[in-house]
């Protein structure tokens, strides 16, 4: 048997807080439940039009990058064409194969 605890009001104190945390809950619920609904409903006027701002400035951001890359690309060099990045692979193939540790001169 357990013994008896010494504080007689603790579980009329844990009864009384499981009371108004139940009924805090449900008068959560009922107010969710009630208005959950007009929030759907109120999508279309309200967050269709959201969407569709967010959707528009990720395009306008996206295109601005684009263009400023597009502006710093005249102070890089141009980037090589296949042929010649064949011809440097090749080059330095040949160099690695004249070396002498490489046994294949």
């Amino acid at each position: 048997m357990e013994k008896p605890s010494e504080d007689a009001t603790k579980l009329p104190r844990a009864e009384h807080e499981a009371n108004l945390a139940r009924d805090m809950y449900e008068t959560m619920n009922s107010q969710l439940a009630a208005e959950l609904p007009k929030v759907i409903d109120s999508r279309v006027a309200y967050l269709d039009p959201s969407f569709e701002a967010v959707v528009k400035s990720q395009l306008s951001f996206a295109q601005d990058a684009h263009n400023s890359l597009e502006g710093l690309r005249q102070f890089f060099p141009p980037e090589p064409q296949e042929y010649e990045i064949e011809q440097k692979t090749e080059s330095i193939l040949q160099q690695m194969r004249e070396l002498s540790i490489c046994g294949l001169a």
